[in-house]
């Protein structure tokens, strides 16, 4: 009986090891599975992220076309007007310097000097302002409403896989 002791433990040590390794390699198989799926969620999430991005760049791009119609509309109507209206209004020169000073920010507007206060600005001016002025409201709106939507689909975007 003691004669077979060593076998009987050898056999038991190699019973365990090979139930270790099986074990072990099931763990990995496991492992790399829900790495696998994990990538394959991760890829997922990022092309639906770069098709929303794409529709963001498509949206921008239409609402620059309409805004480049609009202005060619703006500036048939300007012209109409000018040919219509032939005598001139005439508007205080400070009248074009506090809509710049309303509409621009302190970088893009004209420097305010002794002859802009003594000249005086035309309705057509006076018109070429203030829709010069929308225009690039218009389009810094546009603008800051394409960033912020960007940021809404980059900002929920998951990180990327470990």
């Amino acid at each position: 009986m003691f004669a077979r002791l060593p076998w009987m433990a050898a056999a038991l040590l190699l019973i365990f090891g090979c139930g270790f390794l099986l074990g072990l390699r099931h763990s990995d198989a496991r492992h790399s599975q829900a790495a696998a799926a994990a990538r394959q969620a991760w890829q997922q999430q990022q092309q639906t992220a770069a098709a929303r991005l794409a529709a963001l760049a498509r949206q921008l791009q239409q609402q620059q076309q309409q805004h480049v119609v609009q202005l060619q509309v703006m500036e048939q109507q300007l012209e109409q007007y000018r040919l219509r209206h032939r005598q001139r209004v005439a508007l205080p020169a400070d009248w074009r310097l506090q809509h710049d000073r309303a509409a621009l920010p302190a970088a893009a507007q004209p420097a305010a000097g002794a002859a802009d206060t003594a000249r005086v600005t035309d309705d057509l001016a006076a018109l070429d302002t203030v829709s010069r002025n929308y225009a690039l409201c218009q389009q810094w709106r546009t603008a800051l409403s394409g960033w912020q939507a960007w940021y809404a689909q980059v900002s929920g975007a998951a990180p990327g896989p470990d």
